[in-house]
C-alpha cells in the first residue's frame, strides 16, 4: 500500500512539472443550470499561470465575476462571456477558445482553454473540466510571421517582381501568391 500511494504521489509531481513546462493549467467549474452561483475551480499550476497562488487569491474556488474582474481584458469579456452563455444553453459544451488575460504584475498574457462541460438536470447543476494555456509565445511568433509576410509582399510590389516557387506538382506559383 506505501508503495502504491509513493507511485502516486510520484506521477502526481511529474503531472504537475508537466503543466509547469507546457505553460499550463488545470481547471474546472460548477453553475447552476440557470447560470447563477458559477464558480471556477483552478489548480496551482493554473494560478502560477497568471503569477499568483491559491493562498493568495483566497482559495482554490473563485466565481467567475470575481476572475473576469481580476484577471479578465475588459476589451474580450463580452465574447467570454458569450460564450458562458453558449455553455449554459447546451447539454453538452467543448469550447475552444482564446482571449487575453492579465496577470497579477499587469502583464497581458495571451491564453488558450479547452472546456468540456456538462448538464446535469437532476441536480440542477453543470460542471466542467478545462485546461489552460499560455499561448503568449505563440502569439508573438504568429504576428512576427505575419509583418514579415507583409514586408515580403510589399517588397515585391515595389520591386515589380515576383519570385516563382516550382511545387512538387510541377505546377509554378508566383512566391508572392505563397506567402500572401
Amino acid at each position: 500500500l506505501l508503495m502504491a500511494q509513493k507511485q502516486v504521489q510520484e506521477q502526481a509531481q511529474k503531472m504537475r512539472q508537466a503543466f509547469i513546462i507546457a505553460k499550463s493549467g488545470a481547471w474546472s467549474m460548477e453553475a447552476n443550470i440557470d447560470g447563477t452561483d458559477a464558480t471556477l475551480i483552478f489548480s496551482d499550476e493554473y494560478y502560477a499561470l497568471l503569477g499568483t497562488t491559491a493562498e493568495e487569491q483566497g482559495g482554490y474556488k473563485m466565481s467567475i465575476q470575481n476572475w473576469t474582474e481580476k484577471f479578465l481584458v475588459p476589451e474580450d469579456a463580452p465574447e467570454v462571456l458569450a460564450q458562458f452563455v453558449d455553455v449554459l444553453k447546451n447539454e453538452e459544451f467543448n469550447l475552444v477558445s482564446e482571449f487575453r488575460l492579465r496577470k497579477i504584475n499587469g502583464e497581458i498574457i495571451n491564453y488558450q482553454t479547452n472546456l468540456k462541460t456538462k448538464h446535469y438536470p437532476t441536480e440542477g447543476t453543470i460542471r466542467g473540466e478545462g485546461i489552460a494555456q499560455d499561448i503568449t509565445e505563440r502569439k508573438q511568433l504568429e504576428a512576427e510571421r505575419e509583418q514579415r509576410n507583409k514586408e515580403l509582399k510589399e517588397a515585391f510590389k515595389i520591386a515589380k517582381m515576383a519570385s516563382w516557387r516550382i511545387e512538387s506538382e510541377g505546377v509554378d506559383t508566383p512566391l508572392d501568391k505563397i506567402v500572401c
